[in-house]
Order: C-alpha cells, then sequence, then structure tokens
C-alpha cells in the first residue's frame, strides 16, 4: 500500500493453555493417535506451536462478531461468490475479494469492509498478520485423550467410531502482531484483542465445542515507530496526503492521545515504546473503533461497493 513505509507497529502477546488446545497438523500418524498438534523442527528438535494463519483466523473471526454486533450487515463473508443473476439479498453474504477483484488496490481498499481493511482479501494484503506462536518457558506439556461417537438412539458409543487426539495441555506460546501502514482505529481492533485475550474470551484450534482451544493472553510488549517523530498516536490517515486520504478512503481520525514521550531512534524509525503505559492509550482506541463501525459508513459499505462494481 502506498509503495512506501509511514506508520509500523509490533505487538507481543503471551497466549497461555487454559484448556486443552489442539491445531491439527492434517497429517494423522500412522501408529499413533488420529488427530495431533502442529509441529517444526527447532534447534534440532521437535517443537510444538501454532501458526500465525490459525492465529488469523481466529481473530479475524472475532473480529467480524464484534464488528457485527456494532453495526450488522458491515462485514462481507469470506469465500462467499454470489451469481450475477441471484437475488440482491444474496449480495449481503458476498465477499469483499469476489465483489471487488476486478478494482484497482486503492478503490478496492476504499470500499472494502473494515475486517478485510484490517485482515486482506485477494484484492490486497492485510494491514494485521500474526506471526507462528513458539513456546517460551517450560516445555509444553501434551497428553492423549480418547473421543467416541455417541448413537443419538441408544445414547451408547457408535461401535468403530472411536478417535484419539494428541492435546497440548500446558504451556506458553508467544506471538507478535504486526501493523503495518495502519489507520488509527485499525489499533482499537488490536486493543479489543488484547483485552479480549486477556479474558480468555477467544478459543483457538479444533474441539472448540469441547471445551478445547481456550487461552489467556498477556501483553509483552506494545511498540509502534514512524518515519518522522510524532508527539501523539496516530495513524496512516493522519500522516499521508490529502489525495492518498481521498484515493483510499483512509479515515482521519481526530482524537487525543497521551504523549508518547521521547522515542529511540533506529536507522530511519523512531520507535515508541508504550508497553508500560498502554492502558492509558486503551480508552481512545476503543472509542475510535467503535465510532469507525457505527459512523464510518454513509452510506452502508455493501452500497458503496454496489456503485462502485456497477
Amino acid at each position: 500500500m502506498l509503495k512506501r513505509w509511514l506508520c509500523h507497529a509490533e505487538v507481543t502477546i503471551d497466549l497461555e493453555c487454559l484448556d486443552p488446545i489442539l491445531v491439527k497438523s492434517g497429517q494423522p500418524t500412522i501408529d499413533g493417535p488420529d488427530m495431533v498438534p502442529v509441529v517444526s523442527m527447532r534447534s534440532g528438535e521437535r517443537e510444538y506451536f501454532i501458526p500465525g494463519s490459525s492465529l488469523k483466523g481466529a481473530f479475524r473471526s472475532h473480529t467480524e462478531k464484534l464488528i457485527r454486533t456494532l453495526k450488522p450487515n458491515s462485514v462481507c463473508a469470506p469465500y462467499i461468490e454470489t451469481s450475477q443473476d441471484a437475488d440482491s439479498l444474496n449480495d449481503l453474504h458476498q465477499s469483499c475479494s469476489t465483489a471487488l477483484r476486478p478494482k484497482q488496490k486503492a478503490e478496492a481498499y476504499r470500499l472494502s469492509c473494515p475486517t478485510c481493511r484490517t485482515f486482506g482479501s485477494l484484492s490486497f494484503g492485510g494491514r494485521l498478520s500474526p506471526s507462528d506462536a513458539l513456546p517460551v518457558g517450560p516445555k509444553p506439556i501434551v497428553e492423549e485423550r480418547d473421543g467416541v461417537a455417541i448413537d443419538r438412539f441408544t445414547g451408547g458409543a457408535v461401535r468403530g467410531a472411536k478417535f484419539n487426539m494428541l492435546v497440548i495441555t500446558a504451556g506458553t506460546f508467544r506471538t507478535t502482531l504486526t501493523l503495518r501502514n495502519f489507520e488509527f482505529w485499525q489499533l482499537g481492533i488490536v486493543h479489543i484483542l488484547i483485552e479480549d485475550l486477556s479474558q480468555g474470551l477467544i478459543r483457538i484450534g479444533s474441539g472448540k465445542s469441547r471445551g478445547l482451544g481456550r487461552v489467556k493472553g498477556n501483553l509483552v510488549n506494545y511498540k509502534v515507530s514512524y518515519v518522522k517523530p510524532q508527539e501523539e498516536l496516530c495513524g496512516i490517515g493522519e500522516l499521508c496526503t490529502p489525495e492518498e486520504r481521498r484515493s483510499y478512503g483512509f479515515h482521519l481520525a481526530e482524537y487525543r492521545t497521551p504523549s508518547l514521550g521521547e522515542p529511540q531512534v533506529r536507522g530511519l524509525q523512531h520507535v515508541y515504546n508504550i508497553t508500560d503505559r498502554y492502558h492509558e492509550f486503551s480508552p481512545v482506541l476503543a472509542k475510535a473503533f467503535i465510532d469507525f463501525v457505527e459512523q464510518g459508513y454513509k452510506p452502508d459499505w455493501l452500497t458503496q461497493i454496489k456503485r462502485g462494481v456497477r
């Protein structure tokens, strides 16, 4: 986006297992459990981890629920395509990727829903990307668990429908959320994710309906950086040119935040560490996100897409 670098944020979070978690590898073992966690070789040893793609999917799904709660029909449904002669009501379920695929990146971004703007679509890359969550501290503990299918009439086990799985019952995994050229309200999404993770409200992996996947997030590090020094927290809408703002539809945030303090200069970057003062910024970030969703679409984004496509 813009082919230049204006702002950047890195948020490091530790994910602690509250319930057993299982992010399946998709490759069952020959003589072991039917379902096993993903594993990687690191420093010559097999190591369990949580893929960044799995985290991104969980975070995106949670964000979609939040936005739909604030404003119904304000996010698309990814991977759903609608034929041109289908009923117009089905357009509510059409993904931004399908509707905006022929468009240029700037126009596609401007017409996209808030979730696609943040996490990406087939037209452009997302602003937010989580890294693989690697274990920190004590080695994760795994155990094998059995499961059976239940006959709905007898209430007993279905013969031949037994399965077993290897789950991670204890451990802490560290991931870093990276935001590139972010809009101010997108920092509000990260704020909501941090708060909901700290309360164990976001589940990851498989078996969520069976009590798996609950984790607790703990903020480790929060850094924002800009090319030029800034007195307050801001986004790309305040840093780009008016022409770029109109072209991409960047939201101009008019919020006052606490002072960022003195930066640490690294090359062209002016880095501000706000980890210890994060809660000072929380109220304004939450307000920016809510205001953007509730008031940022006049008319509704669906109408804008139809106008742009037709």
